[in-house]
């Protein structure tokens, strides 16, 4: 017979990394950020802010005053890869595995997803970027349902096309309204 089509959002394929605080107290709340950011050329998962993409996202943040340190702030990377690796905690695991076991109990106040991939899964929707971004609207399922979330642009995209982040940072400014 034939396999079915892939539905929307499905998080299949996707690998993620254990959440990291980027800023404030450990415990729920706060913001979770979900980010296109695969590993880098030696195949590691470099510390949250290191790089061009992690100091653009520390400014936009910073810019947002969630450094202040009264919320908490976690980022998850994800990217395309195959299968799952088993090992220490700081190998990638399936995205689905992620949430369920390590950002659920964050209980986060809202989800911030930059990039596609990171948005069709959470979002449960397919299509390009520039139709998923824009909006505040509940997480449609899955372990953080109903949680409010905003996609916006991948950091490497913002990097390279500067003309695109007034509307990332509207977008950002939108999610923080959420979040309070």
């Amino acid at each position: 017979g034939l396999a079915p089509p892939p539905r929307a959002g499905r998080a299949e394929g996707l690998l993620a990394t254990a959440p990291r605080l980027v800023f404030g107290p450990a415990g729920p709340g706060g913001w979770l950020i979900v980010a296109d950011l695969p590993p880098d050329m030696l195949g590691g998962y470099p510390e949250a802010l290191a790089g061009d993409e992690g100091r653009l996202l520390g400014n936009m943040l910073r810019a947002l005053r969630l450094d202040t340190g009264e919320h908490p702030v976690h980022l998850v990377r994800v990217h395309r890869g195959s299968g799952g690796a088993s090992g220490g905690d700081d190998m990638p695991r399936p995205m689905g595995d992620v949430l369920d076991a390590q950002c659920t109990p964050l209980a986060p106040s809202v989800v911030l997803a930059l990039g596609p991939l990171a948005a069709q899964a959470l979002l449960q929707r397919t299509g390009p970027i520039g139709k998923l971004r824009g909006e505040v609207q509940p997480l449609p399922g899955g372990p953080l349902a109903g949680v409010p979330a905003m996609a916006s642009y991948p950091l490497t995209y913002l990097l390279r096309c500067g003309a695109d982040k007034g509307n990332a940072w509207a977008g950002l400014c939108r999610a923080g309204a959420a979040a309070t």
